[in-house]
């Protein structure tokens, strides 16, 4: 496990919390990402095209998990086996949530009001965010491949 420190994405994750009112804790979540950009999560945050699920079935945007088992439904392993899987534990501000659909692009809206949006969309166990700003990576773990 490698602890990741960035006090320039800590500070973008503050005013996120502030800009979407979040006053819940933030949820720790994981993610797998292939090992070539676990660099740029630790440098720049995380994006939807590092960790795309094989099924998108909430939207398109960033999705997290809420345990190990979950994560490694939304990304298997690939056919031709890596020595080792890396996951990613984060802070994730889900704020006001929805149940999540295929297609979405960003958060559908609360009510009649297309400027106020919720601030994620859910499935069982997952949580997809829109803003990759809205989560802040905190540890890799490296596991040996099954």
């Amino acid at each position: 496990m490698d602890e990741v420190e960035n006090s320039k994405l800590q500070t973008l994750f503050d005013l996120k919390r502030k800009q979407l009112g979040c006053t819940d804790p933030p949820q720790m979540m994981l993610q797998r990402i292939p090992a070539h950009f676990l660099e740029m999560v630790s440098r720049i945050g995380f994006r939807a095209e590092y960790a795309p699920p094989d099924d998108p079935a909430f939207g398109e945007g960033i999705y997290f998990a809420g345990k190990m088992k979950k994560a490694l439904e939304v990304w298997p392993a690939p056919e031709e086996k890596d020595e080792y899987l890396y996951f990613v534990e984060a802070e994730v501000l889900t704020g006001r949530s929805t149940p999540g659909e295929p297609g979405l692009i960003m958060p559908p809206a609360v009510g009649g009001d297309p400027r106020v949006t919720f601030d994620s969309v859910s499935g069982p166990d997952v949580s997809v965010i829109f803003s990759g700003y809205q989560a802040l990576p905190r540890y890799v773990f490296t596991c040996k491949a099954f």
